[in-house]
């Protein structure tokens, strides 16, 4: 079988820009090469399960989830007729498994139900990965209970699994148990939390876990050690019995300390373990510098679930800060003093996670978006009963801020996107929407769901014609700044005069003709000014 050179050495996000590039140019063609050789072998009538596995498994670990899926899909769907109903199940389990990794709940959901149509599935394989994918479902909608009793279940029936079996195809055998145990863990909590302190149901939760960590103890390795204390330890956070967890966290780290080599990999783990330790003590300032240390860590990880986990705990722990008692606010400097909010610090993650749109992006589009305000109250007085200045400078700041929720890998992807890859980059509106609203930025997050809405109706996601001011003005803010930068993949800046003509011509359409009327009252001269500030 052909060989991916990055395979199990290579992690593709420690790469070179250049070298990234040239990986990225080559996938496409690698991949087309193994399914016409699936495509092949279908032909005498047989289905290499083993083989398909491995060079999904390949393209994972080396950090690409996009080429594992693309060439699932293909499979699935070039090859439907040719392929048997059990085939089919593991083709399609494989593919709910990976968008539940990849945070892509909708469409893994999807292929579960189209295996649920089948007649006849796989029984190991595919119903493993089928558990798995439903379980991690069940966890991001909300369905704790279901994610915590299906959890334990799947913990049991694979721990005894030999580590060469087919389920570990993504993870090595230590890496799937942990994240199966994590999320079984905060499920327990989050069904806890909604229990009397003290209640029998609740001690029956974290009874149950601390018997399923037992059983990680036991296998009596060090990944699975490392594991277990990290887990023992937010179980013991969750419970506030903070000298037990802090007795848990130097075991992880001592571990950590024995062997850097073989845990360096890991260690955002134990970075994202003390983060949750000093948030369920209130102490966010502390928890937030563990969480840009596991940040940082995550870009070693090739494994986009744990890449994405990082920046879910840090969701969670910026929930956390904006319901928690306001004079613990105002002690925590790292959140919310003057020039380093905590919304400035979603934005410092997407930049550093953003190779291509431009370090200072989204600075640059608030404050043009700024400047077109004025000028517009200035010229249509009647608009200011429409927008609020403020408010469009914030929007524009954290336009973008629902990136953070997309993998690094389809950010940065420099080849033609599949559909799927479209219809999950504009989602970040959805992301990004949701991420202010359980911060309580209820007006910011309503206008930077509708930046890429226009007047026509041709825009996303809800193709919507009364666009609000203020996210228009976003929007042609953002398109202009996109114009006009050096730094966009494969496209050449235009001049700031061939950009302003492009905007202007799209008055009426795409933009409003008072906002129009604004930006042409800023000169060519005022504009090169302002970006060149900012660069």
């Amino acid at each position: 079988m052909k060989k991916i050179k990055l395979g199990k050495s290579k992690n593709i996000k420690t790469l070179s820009k250049r070298d990234f590039e040239l990986y990225s140019q080559k996938s496409p063609f690698l991949i087309d090469s193994i399914f016409k050789e699936v495509y092949r072998d279908l032909k005498k009538g047989f289905f290499n399960r083993e083989v398909f596995r491995r060079y999904l498994g390949n393209f994972y670990l080396a950090g690409d989830f996009l080429s594992s899926i693309i060439l699932a899909r293909r499979i699935a769907t070039e090859l439907f007729e040719s392929l048997s109903e059990e085939d089919l199940s593991i083709v399609y389990s494989a593919l709910a498994l990976l968008f539940s990794f990849s945070g892509d709940t909708e469409i893994s959901m999807r292929y579960i139900s189209l295996i649920s149509d089948l007649k006849k599935t796989d029984k190991d394989i595919a119903y493993r990965w089928f558990s798995i994918a439903s379980m991690l479902n069940d966890y991001d909608n909300g369905n704790y209970l279901s994610s915590y009793l299906n959890g334990k279940r799947i913990i049991t029936a694979i721990s005894g699994l030999d580590s060469s079996h087919g389920v570990f195809t993504f993870q090595p055998k230590f890496h799937l148990l942990g994240i199966l145990t994590r999320v079984t863990n905060r499920s327990a909590q989050k069904l806890a939390q909604n229990e009397k302190v003290g209640s029998e149901k609740r001690k029956r939760y974290f009874d149950t876990m601390l018997e399923i960590l037992k059983e990680i103890k036991k296998m009596d390795s060090k990944p699975f050690d490392f594991f277990y204390y990290c887990e023992l330890a937010n179980l013991h956070s969750s419970m506030h019995s903070f000298p037990k967890a802090e007795k848990a966290l130097n075991s992880a780290f001592d571990l950590i300390k024995a062997s850097k080599k073989a845990f360096n990999k890991y260690s955002y783990i134990y970075y994202l373990t003390k983060a949750n330790y000093f948030t369920q003590k209130g102490d966010f300032s502390e928890a937030y510098k563990q969480i840009k240390l596991a940040y940082r860590a995550s870009f070693n990880v090739s494994d986009v679930y744990d890449e994405l986990d990082v920046i879910n705990i840090f969701l969670e722990t910026a929930r956390q800060f904006s319901i928690s008692d306001p004079s613990l606010r105002q002690q925590t400097s790292e959140f919310y003093m003057q020039g380093n909010s905590l919304l400035k610090q979603f934005v410092n993650f997407l930049e550093e996670k953003d190779w291509y749109t431009g370090k200072n992006h989204s600075a640059k589009v608030a404050g043009l978006s700024h400047l077109i305000a004025k000028k517009l109250v200035t010229v249509f007085p009647y608009m200011k009963n429409f927008i609020d200045i403020q408010s469009v400078y914030l929007a524009g700041y954290v336009h973008d801020i629902g990136k953070v929720k997309i993998p690094w890998l389809l950010i940065n992807k420099i080849t033609k996107l599949e559909e799927f890859e479209v219809d999950y980059l504009m989602k970040h509106v959805v992301f990004g929407r949701d991420i202010l609203e359980d911060l309580n930025f209820y007006s910011i997050a309503r206008i930077i769901y509708q930046h890429h809405e226009s007047p026509d109706g041709a825009g996303y996601p809800e193709g919507i014609k009364n666009v609000s001011v203020e996210a228009n003005i976003i929007s042609l803010a953002d398109s202009f700044e996109a114009m006009t930068t050096s730094n966009r993949k494969y496209k050449k800046p235009k001049s700031l005069e061939t950009a302003k003509e492009e905007i202007i011509s799209l008055a009426g359409s795409k933009y409003y003709p008072e906002i129009i009327e604004s930006f042409k009252m800023i000169s060519s001269e005022e504009l090169k000014t302002f970006l060149s500030r900012l660069k």
